[in-house]
């Protein structure tokens, strides 16, 4: 789940939108290739993790999707 404050876009002063994403990919890289992970691991992470954002995304738009139900306030009582 993301942070709660993931609507506002995050920055580090001086970096460019999309910089800090870049140098996390980079660094999650290198320091699963240097632990001894080879390629075909960190294809195997990334289609999870990009499994794990479809799932999100799925999640999102069914929720959205959904007819709402009105809420009154003898449903409250009940719980």
């Amino acid at each position: 789940m993301p942070p709660a404050d993931s609507q506002n876009p995050r920055s580090v002063r001086g970096s460019t939108p999309g910089t800090e994403i870049s140098v996390l990919a980079r660094t999650m890289f290198r320091d699963l290739m240097s632990a001894g992970y080879e390629s075909r691991d960190v294809i195997t992470f990334a289609t999870e993790l990009l499994e794990l954002v479809l799932a999100s995304l799925r999640c999102a738009k069914s929720d959205a999707a959904a007819p709402r139900q009105p809420r009154n306030a003898a449903d409250e009582d009940t719980k």
